[in-house]
């Protein structure tokens, strides 16, 4: 005779019943606040960052003018010039650099305020006094939103402008938009995001000196 033992087990399974559609509902919405939040806060990083970036590239270029007038580094065809950076505002993301193998243009023996320091595109090859080095983009989604020139405490927007270091100190030689050599206290380049949320400023000094504005 076959023995059958029933056994009733007491224990309840805790997840037995399930998720009801409102708790399903109250997950899914902190899941999509959170993603939302995390990506919001991605895009935020990484704008500030292409700025900063932008922010370091501008300069590294007056660093490497700096040092190629200062080493006298060859152009080409032995022409050993000065090197220059040339921004304009309605190129928000371009930097130029270029070489300027006669700075005597007037031939005085002195170098003044009556010499040209700027960048003539139409000469390329320095033979007629510019030379063009190396043009630098800024990433799409950043520019240079604006150029300030502090002459005492009057302030002045400067559509473009062009930098120029001459051996051996060096000088540092400044020119606007009309060609003209710049009297100045410092200058300030303004960097930004295409949705202006960032920014960040450059400020250089009359000496050629430069920081990042804190």
């Amino acid at each position: 005779m076959a023995l059958f033992i029933r056994i009733k087990s007491k224990s309840k399974l805790p997840f037995s019943r399930g998720f009801s559609l409102t708790e399903l509902l109250v997950v899914l919405g902190i899941i999509g606040v959170m993603s939302t939040l995390i990506l919001a806060n991605i895009a935020t990083l990484s704008s500030r960052a292409r700025v900063d970036a932008a922010t370091k590239k501008i300069l590294d270029t007056l660093k490497e003018i700096r040092h190629k007038s200062v080493s006298v580094r060859e152009f080409k065809n032995n022409l050993f010039p000065s090197y220059g950076m040339y921004l304009d505002i309605n190129y928000p993301r371009r930097i130029i650099i270029y070489a300027d193998c006669v700075v005597d243009d007037n031939g005085d023996d002195y170098i003044d305020d009556k010499d040209k320091f700027y960048y003539d595109p139409s000469s390329t090859d320095c033979g007629g006094g510019n030379g063009f080095v190396e043009e630098i983009t800024l990433d799409k989604q950043v520019r240079i939103k604006e150029i300030r020139s502090y002459s005492g405490e009057t302030k002045k927007i400067e559509p473009k402008i062009y930098m120029e270091y001459v051996r051996p100190e060096p000088t540092f030689w400044v020119s606007n938009a009309d060609l003209k050599v710049m009297t100045f206290k410092k200058i300030e380049i303004d960097i930004s995001d295409i949705r202006d949320r960032f920014k960040r400023t450059i400020i250089i000094w009359t000496t050629g000196q430069f920081a990042e504005k804190e």
